[in-house]
């Protein structure tokens, strides 16, 4: 399967193939990640397969951000597509294209980023009922 890697620490972004295990993407994303999630959606389609825990290691190594985006994701991110049943399946990005929306941020500023948001107490968010 064709994803495409956004490796922060090295500053490039690169096509490389895997297999349907999901288990091949914990080496993409590196650091020792044992957790992924998904936190952004291209609108292709493509998913980014990011370190859940990045805020959480002992020293993050780079990251980035994307226009419109009040955060940075911190660490390598993996971008693979779905099917209509939630398979995945090969990506649809080019690589260019997703080099031309990448802008790195120094290991500095997202260190400064992530302990200003792990120091922000959670938000709760109370609903309503209308009847």
């Amino acid at each position: 399967m064709r994803v495409i890697v956004i490796d922060s620490e090295k500053q490039t972004v690169y096509e490389t193939q895997i297999g349907k295990d999901f288990r091949e993407i914990y080496p993409l994303i590196g650091n020792g990640c044992t957790t992924f999630c998904c936190p952004v959606a291209l609108p292709n389609g493509d998913m980014m397969f990011a370190d859940d825990e990045a805020l959480l290691q002992d020293e993050i190594k780079g990251a980035f951000i994307m226009p419109d985006w009040d955060y940075p994701l911190c660490g390598n991110v993996v971008l693979i597509n779905s099917d209509e049943e939630g398979e995945s399946v090969d990506a649809v990005s080019a690589v260019a294209d997703v080099e031309a929306l990448v802008k790195w941020i120094s290991p500095q500023d997202a260190v400064a980023w992530a302990s200003e948001a792990l120091s922000r107490p959670p938000a709760i968010i109370f609903f309503k009922d209308n009847d």
